[in-house]
């Protein structure tokens, strides 16, 4: 398939700046945008320079995602067999959450891919609990541990955090300065 020719094709010397000297070339082109150069600016590899922008922001969703998952998988499925982990396993879902939360509202453009977003943190977080444990022979023995293969959770639980593990009532509240 051979691109449609450009009525005002790019420099040649910024096209090839992008292939040597990528600092370069994001700083002209910026400039060139600037300045409204734009018959200047290598349009084919800034439009796949921003693609890979967005890109990077939903990896960044997938990944914090997967932590918190895994961290509330191990809370909810596996405390059993590691209890001195508890609260670690729950403060580090509450974190990557929180994280995760954040990149999506910097970027809300990535609620509209929630679906494959989820399905994709959900398995990375069973490929690191299955790393996580030698007891786990095949990845499929995370189903005998009753973890759900596809996300259990829906997107307005995800959301709004409901799907966190929750601390344990304390016994001896701890109480602050002026309080009885």
């Amino acid at each position: 398939m051979t691109r449609p020719q450009l009525a005002h094709p790019p420099s040649s010397e910024n096209a090839e700046l992008h292939e040597k000297d990528f600092y370069g070339w994001a700083m002209r082109s910026a400039e060139l945008v600037r300045q409204g150069r734009f018959d200047e600016v290598d349009r084919e590899s800034l439009a796949e320079e921003l693609e890979d922008m967005g890109k990077s922001e939903r990896r960044e969703l997938i990944g914090l995602l997967g932590q918190s998952f895994t961290h509330a998988i191990k809370h909810q499925y596996l405390l059993d067999r590691s209890p001195g982990d508890e609260r670690k396993w729950r403060v580090d879902a509450q974190v990557f959450w929180r994280d995760a939360m954040s990149v999506l509202r910097d970027n809300p453009g990535l609620k509209g891919t929630m679906d494959r977003i989820v399905e994709e943190a959900w398995d990375k977080a069973k490929g690191e609990v299955f790393r996580s444990f030698e007891e786990f022979d095949v990845e499929s023995d995370l189903n005998a541990a009753g973890i759900p293969g596809k996300c259990p959770l829906h997107h307005e639980a995800i959301l709004s955090g409901d799907f966190l593990p929750v601390p344990p009532e304390r016994k001896n509240p701890v109480h602050g300065p002026g309080s009885e």
